[in-house]
């Protein structure tokens, strides 16, 4: 219906294998994970230092050093806002946060100064709101569960009751304070809610098998116009966004899905670390969409690290019980 030929279909779905990373990926995690682990942590550290610095160089003269790919110019032209290397950021935050949960000790001065220096840039450089909610929600629940450690079980409920009530509280007044339905970007949070209606109502336009891919990127065939003329895009409302292009096809990946997670939770660490890879796999699935171009190779390096993690502290445990 987009009247283009196989190749260019191709050419617009040419990403979507990198998926298979997975498997590569998975098998050097398990090999020698602590060297993983700590190579991820350097390069996580070092990205978010030179970050820092185009933060301060930006700040003190208005200049860029860094070169960003059209997408990141096009964003810094039209808002100041530099997107480059987030997602990496806060899987970094994640994967560090898990690891200090499963290990059951507190992070370093080094890992602190991390987390501090990526709510500075996330929050007053990038201004995307959902990945410093995602982060927040990472951090939030960590503390939450760290904070209670040595409370009888009555003192422990009470304590969630309230500490939940509060961090409810707390996400409320964020959300309010980014005006994701009102006041200067009140369009960007209206028209996700009209994507997302457009794409579930016309699931069916090419029956089973959805939008597919056109040449207009993710747009649909020009996308559907929103409130003040926003244009519709796919990787904006997460999931949704990946059903509409793969349709019935998207709905079995999604289940399937489910349900290996579920079985793998299961074995997986306390609540409180299946908590926190609930956050961060799902929350994306609101809004930000892990099978994006820019975001595709984090899903599979997440998800190879989840196996990593699995197998080096199972492993622990077991040598822990034996001897």
């Amino acid at each position: 219906m987009y009247q283009i030929s196989l190749r260019k279909a191709f050419n617009f779905s040419y990403y979507y294998p990198i998926v298979v990373y997975f498997f590569p990926f998975a098998w050097l995690v398990k090999s020698d994970f602590s060297f993983v682990l700590k190579s991820f942590k350097f390069f996580a550290y070092l990205e978010l230092l030179i970050l820092l610095t185009q933060d301060l160089v930006l700040s003190l003269s208005g200049k860029l050093f860094l070169s960003f790919d059209p997408f990141g110019q096009q964003m810094f032209m039209d808002s100041g806002r530099i997107m480059a290397g987030n997602d990496f950021l806060l899987l970094a935050c994640f994967i560090i946060v898990l690891a200090r949960k499963l290990k059951h000790t507190l992070p370093s001065y080094l890992e602190v100064l991390f987390f501090l220096g990526l709510v500075f840039h996330l929050f007053f450089f990038t201004k995307s709101r959902m990945l410093f909610l995602l982060m927040i929600a990472i951090l939030g629940v960590a503390i939450f569960f760290n904070s209670s450690k040595g409370f009888t079980k009555p003192v422990r409920l009470i304590f969630y009751v309230f500490c939940f009530g509060g961090l409810l509280a707390l996400m409320n007044v964020l959300i309010a304070k980014m005006n994701f339905f009102s006041g200067d970007r009140a369009a960007s949070g209206q028209v996700r809610l009209q994507a997302i209606a457009y794409y579930l109502n016309n699931l069916g336009i090419n029956k089973w098998f959805g939008f597919g891919f056109t040449p207009y990127s993710d747009q649909i065939g020009g996308g559907g116009q929103g409130v003040d003329g926003g244009v519709f895009y796919t990787s904006d409302v997460g999931m949704i966004g990946f059903i509409a292009i793969f349709g019935a096809l998207g709905v079995l990946f999604a289940i399937l899905f489910l349900l290996s997670f579920v079985r793998f939770l299961r074995t997986f660490g306390d609540f409180s670390a299946k908590l926190i890879v609930i956050v961060y796999i799902f929350g994306q699935w609101i809004s930000l969409s892990s099978f994006d171009v820019s975001r595709i190779l984090i899903f599979p390096i997440a998800l190879g690290f989840l196996i990593g993690f699995k197998e080096y502290f199972n492993s622990e445990e077991q040598a822990k019980s034996d001897g």
